[in-house]
């Protein structure tokens, strides 16, 4: 069995990262081996063989994009031009259009491998889950979303995992929705495959307790 990982999203930046007004530090190192535990771990022990894709931001230096392929060894990767970092905040739309052109990518690399896989997990490089996948409400059939969030039109935009078979339908809909906030997608979801939400809490984001964002505030 395999299983395709497509990390997207700005991996690395020290102190330049905008969100409502406060800047922030994001370092895919601080996720790091908690990806190791609830990913790697997890999946390994199911009997799956993992290629990872990725898609981030215009790093610093070479030896920063050297430590990342060294430490993921993705399949394919992807490192954006300068213009395409997108470094406003969550709510600006050029970096919601940076955001989702990220992720298009890295699924268009994971289609264009031609590789086999059984499943596909698509997140960010920042998160620290907090549930162990074995203990969740995961349907491998379907489209695992974690939440509605505070409306009912809303959906976490920051993990998917589904079967292979549905990655090209998941990338008309990301093509389709590349200038708007991805968490506004559930209706075309829906229509793909049933939804299946690991933990359900119609909460804001920030407060979902499958897993939390490894931001650090600048001070």
């Amino acid at each position: 069995m395999k299983l395709a990982l497509i990390l997207f999203g700005i991996s690395l930046e020290i102190n330049r990262y905008w969100q409502y007004g406060a800047l922030y530090s994001i370092d895919y190192n601080n996720s790091y081996d908690n990806y190791q535990r609830y990913i790697f771990d997890y999946f390994k022990g199911k009997g799956y063989d993992i290629d990872v894709y990725i898609s981030t931001n215009n790093l610093n230096s070479d030896n920063d994009i050297a430590e990342i392929i060294d430490k993921y060894k993705p399949v394919k990767y992807r490192i954006a031009d300068d213009n395409d970092n997108g470094e406003d905040g969550e709510d600006d739309k050029d970096y919601i259009i940076s955001r989702n052109k990220k992720l298009e990518s890295a699924i268009d690399l994971c289609i264009e491998g031609g590789g086999e896989y059984d499943l596909v997990l698509i997140t960010r490089f920042d998160l620290l889950f907090q549930k162990d996948f074995a203990d969740s409400n995961i349907q491998l059939d379907k489209i695992n979303i974690v939440s509605v969030l505070e409306r009912p039109n809303l959906i976490c935009d920051n993990f998917y995992l589904f079967p292979h078979k549905y990655l090209k339908d998941f990338q008309q809909v990301i093509r389709k929705c590349a200038n708007i906030n991805h968490r506004n997608i559930k209706n075309d979801l829906e229509k793909i495959a049933p939804i299946n939400y690991i933990l359900n809490e119609n909460r804001d984001i920030s407060e979902l307790s499958f897993y939390k964002i490894a931001k650090t505030s600048y001070i």
